[in-house]
């Protein structure tokens, strides 16, 4: 009688995690394009001299020209697509729309209110 030595069974293989994957190229060509337009805006409407609707679209070029730079830096972080109110995911139809946006719905209407 011939004896078969134990074998211990070998623990299960787990997959090894895979590293975070370059940002989008084209997520970011898109928002280094709108980064670029809102300056040229911006310097389209010099400061002084405005009349109110000149100046309201100044002040929507700088926002819209901050948040662009904001999602930049949060892509570059691997933070892109997490709402700065909640932690949660952006629905990707609010990314589509507003891909420079850094905040849910449910939050933008809160700060809105």
């Amino acid at each position: 009688m011939t004896t078969t030595p134990l074998t211990h069974p070998t623990p299960l293989s787990r997959p090894t995690p895979t590293p975070p994957t370059a940002p989008d190229a084209d997520l970011l060509r898109q928002l280094t394009d709108l980064e670029e337009t809102r300056s040229r805006q911006l310097q389209a409407f010099p400061e002084a001299d405005l009349d109110a609707v000149r100046s309201a679209r100044r002040a929507r070029a700088q926002r819209d020209l901050r948040d662009v730079r904001t999602a930049l830096v949060r892509l570059a972080e691997g933070r892109y697509g997490i709402c700065t109110g909640c932690d949660q995911p952006i629905s990707a139809e609010r990314l589509e729309a507003r891909c420079w946006t850094t905040t849910c719905v449910d939050c933008a209407g809160r700060a809105a209110r």
